[in-house]
């Protein structure tokens, strides 16, 4: 305890450590240590002159001396060279003798601010070379250790380790690897008396897959960097033409964490992109932070089109299915376990363009004869044959489309599971089939199974008329206004005589498409003739239905 108290008594103190230069620590021409450097700080009213003081590592002390080579001022014109006086509340580094010489990497990096004095050690390095465990010590005329640095913080190269409050002794939780690489002679950046980031992690929107109407939140912590706690916070979200607020009032202490939930309402479908505005201030003064959050509502702008899961190369197929272009660049895919592949390069899909993320593009383009339209991936997932939940994520992590197949739904050894419609949902399971193309799959090409029919009104076809004779099913499709509903289709003949229960179940939007092959309630092919498609929906208390004659030949 007696020495913690002397430490926080004594007026100059290690400040900041650079043990690792950026660059290659040996060879011809290297960095190695002549790059290294130590920092002090006179923390005292009056100057301070270091003649007589001692530097030490765990092998070797060394007296400090001013630095006398002119040639330093070529890169630290402003610097103070030849004089051990450090001015109030100034800086002194101490810089190896070499750093002057010329180095073909990295030579003499860093930006020296003026009045820095500069020291260098008696001998040609600081201590004997500094490394990740060396503890530092400065010792006084008298040989009393008036301040130290504890060693052990692993910094990345070119990073220095920073004093975050220099009023706090030199224990470990009292030191940070730099924010900006290395702040030499002057103030650490890590030192901010009010200062706080955004915990990337907690950026989140929920629902997870929200839909027009429903009730929307962006969720976000921020932790308190500075040495100050925070009295007072907003957020404000900018949303197109909309600001929305929200307020943190209780104090965050140093270290501390907060949460705060924007409250967005409902939103209409689309791809929304909010910038997010914090500021939040301590006693001394304010600070202000930016953050980008995308938010999804309905269906989004890029979708799920075709997937490959069980083949020597697996593969996915993206469409752009909106009004604008679409920079894939970010774009990660991610399975039901948790994992995630590398992100995606820029790659900008014009409205209608498709691409496709694969591990092995070459193999893609040579299996299927197509122009080359695919990017390489890094750790995409394996899919899963039976069961598999399939997200697209925005470089924000918002969740673009998902889709959660099962084998059941199509697709197999070598074909691929397409869909349908990109007005459908992607959680409708009759809007996937098996890719009846003869090879296969479909990448980078209008899927086998799709057709230029959309949904239009309550209900509508694919195709005017039905050919048995193709073995391609009739997409149905159908709307309905006000989100959720409840819905079923039924196929009469011209007699008036139900032949096919074809379809009963729900949609969370209101949309979807049912498939028809053409065939009976017992699987018996219908023959040639005008028949009656009914569907009927129910959607927040109200009846809707429609009726629409369709041919069928063989």
């Amino acid at each position: 305890m007696g020495f913690l108290i002397f430490a926080l008594l004594a007026i100059p103190i290690i400040n900041e450590v650079m043990y690792n230069p950026a660059g290659p620590e040996g060879g011809t021409n290297s960095p190695g240590d002549r790059n290294e450097f130590l920092e002090i700080l006179n923390r005292g009213g009056s100057p301070l002159n270091l003649s007589g003081y001692w530097i030490s590592d765990n092998s070797e002390v060394d007296s400090l001396m001013p630095y006398g080579d002119t040639a330093l001022l070529r890169f630290a014109p402003e610097a103070v060279i030849n004089s051990s006086v450090i001015p109030p509340g100034g800086y002194a580094l101490i810089l190896d003798p070499e750093y002057v010489e010329s180095c073909t990497l990295n030579p003499q990096p860093y930006l020296i601010p003026e009045g820095t004095v500069i020291l260098r050690p008696q001998d040609s390095d600081i201590g004997n070379g500094l490394s990740l465990s060396d503890r530092l010590y400065l010792i006084d005329r008298s040989g009393d250790t008036v301040d130290s640095y504890p060693g052990d913080i692993e910094a990345p190269d070119g990073y220095s380790v920073e004093r975050r409050d220099p009023d706090k002794p030199p224990e470990p939780d009292n030191w940070r690897i730099s924010a900006s690489g290395a702040t030499p002679g002057a103030e650490n950046s890590v030192s901010r008396r009010v200062a706080f980031s955004v915990i990337r992690s907690s950026l989140m929107s929920s629902p997870e897959d929200p839909q027009p109407g429903d009730d929307i939140t962006i969720s976000l912590s921020i932790y308190n960097e500075g040495l100050e706690p925070l009295l007072y916070g907003k957020a404000e979200a900018f949303m197109e033409d909309d600001t929305v607020p929200a307020f943190f009032e209780s104090p965050i202490a140093p270290d501390d964490t907060a949460g705060i939930v924007i409250a967005l309402g409902g939103l209409a479908e689309g791809y929304y992109e909010i910038l997010i505005r914090l500021t939040a201030r301590g006693e001394t003064d304010s600070a202000t932070a930016f953050v980008l959050k995308t938010v999804r509502v309905g269906l989004g702008p890029v979708l799920l089109n075709e997937i490959m899961y069980d083949d020597s190369c697996e593969w996915v197929e993206i469409l752009n299915r909106g009004t604008k272009d679409f920079d894939l660049a970010g774009v990660t895919l991610r399975d039901m376990s948790g994992k995630t592949s590398g992100p995606a390069p820029s790659h900008v899909l014009a409205p209608g363009e498709l691409a496709v993320f694969t591990p092995c593009p070459a193999f893609i383009a040579e299996k299927y004869g197509m122009a080359a339209c695919a990017d390489s991936l890094e750790n995409l997932p394996s899919l899963n044959n039976s069961h598999e939940i399939l997200y697209l994520l925005d470089s924000t992590g918002t969740i673009l489309d998902k889709v959660e197949y099962r084998g059941s739904w199509g697709g197999g050894k070598g074909i691929s599971l397409e869909r349908f419609s990109p007005e459908v949902p992607s959680s409708v399971k009759s809007n996937w089939s098996s890719s009846t193309d003869s090879a296969g799959a479909t990448p980078c090409r209008r899927n086998s199974i799709s057709s230029p029919g959309s949904v239009k009104g309550i209900l509508s076809f694919s195709e005017n008329y039905l050919s048995l004779s193709s073995g391609k099913p009739l997409a149905l499709y159908y709307s309905l206004p006000g989100g959720p509903s409840k819905a079923r289709i039924i196929v009469f003949d011209s007699m008036g005589r139900r032949v096919r229960d074809l379809w009963t179940g729900e949609s969370p939007t209101g949309k979807g498409v049912v498939l028809f092959d053409g065939k009976d309630d017992r699987g018996t092919p219908l023959p040639s003739g005008l028949y009656i498609v009914y569907f009927e929906g129910k959607t927040k208390g109200k009846l809707y239905r429609n009726k629409k004659a369709l041919v069928i030949r063989r």
